[in-house]
């Protein structure tokens, strides 16, 4: 199947996530134009037969009788009549495990990917089977994307605390490994500790036990390894009778960790790899240095052939995060080689703290970003009053006293890339806790909302347009009044723009030779209102 198709809307390649091919609406996804499937006939989307406000995720019915079956064996030891009657059902989860699910969510269609349904449907977690949250839909498609582009490498998630991303991992780790063939799939932290004990023997391990019989391929070792999750044929002694070390067909395929060090999987061909808490190694171990070598065990000459999740909040500069910006930088969809890869290989992702709060989501697992009109029922059955990014602000408040910790907490949770990045301030010789509350300050300079887009030629040399486009060169906040527009006068026998009285402009040029550095110079503009009386163009602020 071809993963990417050309489409006129978009600068780039639209990327299809259905496995089947087909292509529905086409949403912009952090720099990528991502093709979800087809919506299928509304009776075969989950819960099209109740009311609207009752429309919501919940873990489907799993029958009584296959609840107590704990093994292939124990299953093929019932009788005939009893696996054909459940054999349809266990059909249904393999194709909903590849296809993924539509479901109505108060109203409206909604997809999830086959990792997502999963892990909704299958992975047990310490809280019990996880809630269908928006901004875990986002990250499943986001990834989904990241899989099915041949150009790509994997996922990075720069992040907030309690996201539930290792969740997320380790459920796709342990989805795709019961199902390939002869592949390693592999694990690493922020210290070896972490890998073993937090994510391979307290999530991988534990969602994999709670599978249910019929995903749970032939499994060789203990059944709580604390090394790898092998799912070979165990040995068998040959004997008389047994003339084989082996009686059935096993994937061959394993699961396990490694120590933080820069070359732990150096030679070895990976069909998954796991880089937990990236934005937070330390020396010896330096990130960008480990995916530069762990990157070539995703790819065999131009051709990849495995994918990773990398995701983390971010360290202090000199504590790792330093390594893990850079990395970050060279991740974005938006700046590609001439092969058509990021400088990386991988597509980077960020979700402000306020869409992806714990607490903060209705029963349709929507967020509650801003303050309610009136109180809100949670995911939790408690009343939401507030939105999220009050509450945060009320955090911050609290803590304004205190500018270390504030910065911290701003880090922990924060609402823009930028403020995700922001470095420790103790040891520095600048006040770097006032130098953020300008550049806060300075963020209510703007109206909101900004949008983004491009000038184009409406009729060349007469008359230009604003469009949006999230690709676009310009971001505006203000557009003069029709009759305003593209005015001009002949001044010495040139052209001279109109509305002088009104705004001003400023260009920092660029020079058509490279750099230094080799990358080459860009230019940028800005337009500001300046003071004026009129009741049509506001005062006193940046428009362009």
């Amino acid at each position: 199947m071809n993963n990417l198709i050309d489409h006129e809307e978009y600068n780039d390649k639209v990327i299809v996530i259905d496995p089947n091919g087909s292509v529905g609406e086409i949403i912009e996804l952090h720099g990528l134009a991502i093709a979800l499937p087809k919506k299928p006939r509304r009776s075969k989307i989950l819960f099209h037969d109740k009311p609207k406000s009752m429309q919501m995720w919940s873990r489907l019915p799993v029958p009584k009788e296959l609840q107590i079956i704990k093994s292939m064996d124990e299953w093929l030891d019932k009788p005939k009549e009893f696996r054909n009657k459940y054999s349809s059902y266990i059909e249904q989860e393999f194709e909903r495990r590849r296809n993924g699910v539509w479901f109505y969510n108060n109203g409206r269609a909604e997809y999830l990917t086959g990792r997502h349904y999963m892990f909704l449907q299958w992975s047990k977690i310490d809280v019990g089977y996880p809630s269908f949250l928006k901004f875990q839909q986002e990250l499943f498609t986001h990834f989904a994307a990241c899989e099915s582009d041949p150009r790509c490498l994997g996922q990075l998630f720069t992040k907030c605390r309690r996201s539930g991303y290792t969740n997320m991992c380790t459920s796709i780790i342990d989805d795709e490994a019961t199902q390939v063939k002869d592949k390693v799939l592999g694990i690493q932290s922020k210290t070896g500790k972490d890998a073993q004990e937090n994510i391979f023997m307290g999530k991988v391990m534990s969602i994999f036990r709670n599978y249910p019989f019929f995903f749970k391929p032939i499994q060789d070792g203990t059944t709580n390894p604390r090394m790898e999750l092998a799912f070979r044929e165990p040995s068998k002694r040959i004997t008389k009778s047994n003339k084989t070390a082996t009686t059935g067909e096993a994937l061959d395929t394993i699961i396990n960790w490694k120590n933080t060090t820069n070359n732990a999987y150096d030679g070895l061909k990976l069909h998954m790899l796991y880089l937990d808490e990236a934005g937070k190694w330390e020396n010896p171990a330096d990130i960008r240095e480990a995916w530069r070598i762990q990157r070539t065990c995703l790819i065999v000459g131009r051709k990849v052939i495995g994918k990773a999740m990398v995701g983390s909040t971010v360290n202090p500069m000199n504590k790792g995060g330093e390594e893990y910006k850079k990395l970050w930088e060279d991740s974005n969809p938006m700046k590609r080689t001439a092969n058509g890869r990021t400088a990386t290989g991988l597509y980077r992702i960020f979700i402000p703290a306020y869409e992806a709060l714990e607490g903060f989501f209705n029963k349709y697992g929507e967020p509650i970003v801003e303050d309610p009109e009136k109180p809100v029922e949670g995911l939790d059955g408690l009343e939401i009053t507030i939105g999220a990014k009050t509450y945060l602000k009320n955090e911050r408040e609290g803590m304004k006293h205190d500018a270390s910790e504030l910065n911290e907490l701003i880090r922990q949770f924060p609402f823009t890339e930028d403020e995700a990045f922001r470095d420790s301030i103790q040891g520095s010789i600048f006040n770097i806790g006032k130098i953020y509350q300008q550049i806060d300050a300075n963020e209510n300079l703007y109206p909101n909302p900004v949008v983004r887009g491009s000038f184009v030629w409406v009729e060349k040399d007469k008359e230009v347009a604003f469009e949006p486009n999230p690709r676009g060169r310009f971001k505006i906040c203000w557009l003069p009044p029709k009759h305003m527009q593209n005015q001009t006068y002949i001044k010495y026998g040139k052209k001279h723009p109109s509305n002088e009285v009104y705004g001003v402009g400023g260009v920092d040029s660029y020079d058509l030779d490279a750099t230094i550095d080799g990358r080459g110079s860009k230019g940028a503009l800005h337009m500001y209102n300046k003071f004026n009386m009129s009741d049509e163009v506001p005062s006193n602020m940046f428009v362009v």
